[in-house]
């Protein structure tokens, strides 16, 4: 059982709303939240108050599993609602690198539908997509099968996480918000070597790097380019991320203000 000192503890008992936020990646981690996270017993997280609402951040890593036992784990720490922010793969042909989806449902393969609370600040945006998410537990890299996907589904974006956030979500009766902003569009082919690169928690495999670039120097062109369309990927998340908590927020009380507090 995990030492309670170790970790934050709610802070519902003081009167104060505890929100829970998501991320896979230490680079939407650093575009949403900043830095100063804190990593103890396999968790990596970090706490910030924003005039009377606390806010617990977590590091989940990639893919479903990681992102239902993150989600599982907020809840258990007394949050309210959960949001779920990062960069995804785009199904619909329309949308580009930086292009934001905001979530109205998450769609998975075996056909389940989960609800998604769409922000009153993305309603009516230029630039701000709504639609369905789809949550796959492998990444799709070519065009055709996000093509076929895009067909089958009718999903604006893909990814790994939504769904099983969603549906931790919908069990507990909390709100979920999800925003993703593509980083490979439809058309964009993602060399396997490429994906490849990156282990669960985000990081680079510096080894495997290496002996894919003797294999197949070319791949340092396809890196520059996906590192190009990550990089606006994040930009918008960072643009556009504290509009959507600061709408929720200002529903409820007066305009947020970060103010941090590790």
């Amino acid at each position: 059982m995990e030492n309670q000192a170790e970790f934050p503890v709610s802070a519902c008992a003081s009167g104060k709303e505890l929100q829970g936020f998501i991320v896979a990646l230490p680079g939407e981690a650093r575009a949403v939240a900043g830095r100063g996270w804190i990593r103890r017993k396999g968790r990596t997280f970090k706490r910030r108050l924003q005039d009377g609402h606390e806010q617990l951040w977590l590091q989940c890593g990639v893919g479903p599993e990681r992102a239902a036992d993150g989600a599982r784990w907020l809840l258990s720490r007394g949050v309210r609602s959960l949001y779920l922010f990062g960069v995804s793969g785009g199904l619909d042909p329309r949308l580009q690198a930086g292009d934001l989806v905001v979530a109205e449902a998450v769609r998975d393969e075996k056909g389940n539908r989960y609800p998604a609370t769409v922000a009153e600040w993305a309603t009516g945006r230029s630039g701000v997509h709504i639609g369905a998410i789809l949550t796959l537990p492998a990444p799709v890299l070519a065009p055709k099968d996000k093509l076929e996907l895009f067909r089958r589904f009718g999903a604006l974006a893909v990814d790994m996480e939504s769904a099983a956030v969603a549906c931790v979500a919908l069990e507990a009766g909390c709100p979920c918000r999800i925003l993703r902003a593509i980083c490979d569009p439809a058309s964009r082919v993602v060399a396997k070597d490429a994906f490849a690169l990156i282990d669960d928690r985000g990081r680079l495999r510096v080894g495997t790097l290496l002996a894919s670039l003797m294999r197949r120097p070319r791949l340092l062109a396809d890196l520059f380019s996906m590192r190009q369309d990550f990089a606006r990927a994040l930009e918008a998340l960072d643009r556009v991320a504290p509009k959507i908590i600061e709408g929720v927020n200002s529903s409820a009380g007066p305009a947020a203000r970060s103010i941090e507090n590790i």
